[in-house]
């Protein structure tokens, strides 16, 4: 945030100015790296940060990229996180499922 006094409506006026992060999507380097380390007959749980609109987003959009490449996608869910969840992490679950995390963004 910026705030910048001016006199324009006496000395105790601020403006305050919100720099917002560009929304992330599903580029070039997002689908290489998917790619890497998926394979088609794998599945797929795609889990947002609750509540974070920004995440929960992001997460269909994977959703929908994974989905038009043939992969078995389930979610976008939304979870209750023990510690915050920044970025996003893909790691295989206890089931040999893999997981896509969606935390906050960095």
């Amino acid at each position: 945030m910026d705030f910048n006094q001016n006199n324009v409506f006496g000395p105790n006026n601020v403006n305050i100015n919100n720099f917002v992060k560009p929304k992330r999507s599903v580029d070039d380097g997002v689908k290489r790296q998917l790619k890497e380390k998926l394979e088609i007959n794998e599945k797929v749980i795609i889990i947002a940060s609750l509540g974070d609109s920004e995440a929960i987003n992001f997460g269909y959009e994977l959703k929908s990229y994974l989905d038009s490449q043939g992969y078995s996608v389930e979610g976008v869910n939304q979870a209750i996180w023990s510690t915050q969840l920044k970025g996003q992490n893909l790691f295989k679950n206890k089931n040999g499922h893999w997981e896509l995390r969606i935390g906050s963004q960095l």
